[in-house]
């Protein structure tokens, strides 16, 4: 996790703040996803850059592992439009480089979000804007990405380049309505009160605390 890297006694972890989803939304790109939800498609959303460190090759391989079970099943990608991956080119949409709303907008359309990485990530903002907008995630267990995703609870964990686990347990969320709303709700509880205004404000009051505490003892050792 985030604070795996460094010694407790003199590094803390200040969490960024989860805000909660503003009301307005965009139109761009709004038909589109309509059209799939009107005809049932289920949409599996990734948010990033498409790279080898953010298990991109991972990411197309499970979902060509979900095709198997649900043929309909579309993967959108919101990020840098990179076509240089073997994906399923008619169940798959690029989406670019969306605005915060539009985003949020895609986000609140999705059945699934997932957060393939295979570097060590510091936590993954995907992770916290899925709890945000109550969807379930499947991620891998890297970096501080187990501190936002509690595994069988507000999602689940697999293990880095894992396509198949990774398809499988996607699978078992768009198949499955009841457990997909139940872990969506846990992630909106879990990053609320975990990345919420208030235990962060309390994160940042005990760190300059300590920080107080600390100036304190060595200004005396230097008088003394």
């Amino acid at each position: 996790n985030s604070n795996k890297y460094c010694k407790k006694e003199n590094c803390k972890v200040v969490y960024a703040i989860a805000e909660k989803i503003p009301k307005e939304t965009s139109d761009q790109n709004k038909i589109e996803i309509e059209q799939l939800i009107k005809n049932n498609v289920p949409i599996i959303l990734y948010v990033g850059k498409l790279s080898k460190g953010k298990g991109s090759d991972t990411l197309f391989s499970s979902h060509k592992i979900v095709l198997k079970e649900i043929p309909n099943a579309k993967l959108v990608i919101c990020g840098n439009i990179n076509k240089d991956w073997k994906y399923e080119e008619q169940h798959t949409i690029f989406l670019g480089f969306l605005n915060q709303n539009q985003i949020n907008y895609i986000y609140s359309k999705c059945n699934v979000v997932v957060v393939p990485s295979s570097w060590p990530e510091p936590l993954g903002w995907g992770t916290i804007d899925a709890g945000r907008h109550k969807k379930p995630i499947v991620a891998t267990k890297v970096g501080g990405i187990p501190e936002a995703v509690i595994n069988n609870k507000t999602g689940f964990l697999v293990e880095k380049k894992d396509s198949i686990k990774m398809g499988n347990e996607i699978i078992k969320l768009l198949k499955n309505y009841k457990l997909s709303n139940q872990l969506g709700l846990a992630a909106y509880q879990h990053v609320f009160k975990k990345f919420g205004k208030d235990n962060v404000k309390k994160q940042l009051y005990d760190l300059y605390k300590e920080f107080k505490v600390w100036l304190i003892r060595k200004f005396l050792l230097k008088m003394a």
